[in-house]
């Protein structure tokens, strides 16, 4: 009867927006209409859309969690290939504890999409190691000498990932390797320079005959549009001067042809004539080779 009754007094809660949330826990609320979400830590909390029956979507987490994560940190200037076989690996464990006053809680689809402040300790751990290996790595591979200083890495890997945390509302408790660093070898990392400079070497050959396409494809277009104004042209004097055609006709002709007459006194060629065009009679004997 108890449990009934404290069911009940929950549903109660809920339906007004009123909600409590246990100690060492925290809830996200996610609007469905918005898409907006909300964290309400330990205690009593009020979300007005809470009043409207449906519009929520709550989950429950404990404030603190415990994450395996293998940070990868790309080797200069192998991280364009963008591919792990040469990255490094790190192998971390993670405790951290969600600040539901400081937290932030971006817009999302849905809040099934793992703990929340996961994704982001995960990408704050690969940016602190990255930068904690930027020495051992900004003036090429040294493989040894990050095996050598792996322990004093982490450490200022933990320093940097613990304050950029903060900054999001993330307190991490303690950041630490739960693993030997996954070091590619040395000639694993030469091959990959080798293989980038094939690959930008292709680049800048892919460029060039672009360039070369390009260029041709403006050429064509300019010879086109040249080649429509010619023809603009004719197709204005033509019908200006229908008479050209049978000029046309007679110029395309076969070489046999010598002689042919007709009935034009202009001396102009056929249609051509600044002046009124006179019928003229066809003269007893003549030959009409337009016919």
């Amino acid at each position: 009867m108890f449990v009934l009754l404290l069911l009940a007094a929950a549903a109660y809660l809920y339906c007004t927006g009123v909600f409590r949330i246990c100690p060492g826990e925290f809830a996200l609320i996610r609007d469905r209409d918005s898409g907006e979400r909300l964290i309400l830590g330990p205690g009593l909390g009020f979300v007005w859309q809470g009043l409207v029956p449906g519009r929520l979507e709550v989950a429950r987490y404990a404030l603190r969690a415990a994450e395996f994560f293998e940070a990868r940190v790309a080797i200069p200037p192998l991280g364009e290939l963008e591919s792990d076989y040469y990255a490094i690996k790190v192998p971390v464990n993670a405790v951290y504890e969600i600040v539901p006053e400081s937290f932030r809680a971006g817009p999302a689809p849905a809040i099934r999409e793992g703990r929340p402040g996961q994704a982001y300790m995960k990408d704050v751990v690969e940016k602190s190691f990255a930068e904690g290996m930027g020495a051992y790595l900004a003036q090429g591979y040294d493989r040894n000498a990050v095996m050598r200083d792996s322990v004093r890495i982490a450490a200022k890997a933990g320093d940097l990932a613990k304050s950029r945390a903060a900054k999001a509302g993330i307190s991490v408790i303690s950041l630490e390797l739960s693993g030997p660093i996954v070091l590619p070898e040395q000639r694993t990392y030469l091959e990959g320079l080798a293989f980038l400079a094939d690959l930008r070497e292709i680049e800048r050959n892919n460029k060039k005959e672009l360039l070369v396409l390009q260029s041709r494809l403006e050429r064509e277009k300019q010879s086109e549009k040249e080649y429509l104004g010619k023809l603009s042209d004719v197709s204005r004097l033509v019908k200006s001067n229908p008479d050209l055609l049978k000029y046309i006709y007679i110029d395309r002709m076969g070489g046999d042809v010598k002689v042919i007459l007709a009935p034009e006194k202009s001396g102009m060629p056929l249609g051509l004539s600044l002046d009124d065009e006179k019928t003229v009679e066809k003269r007893k004997g003549e030959i009409d080779n337009l016919r």
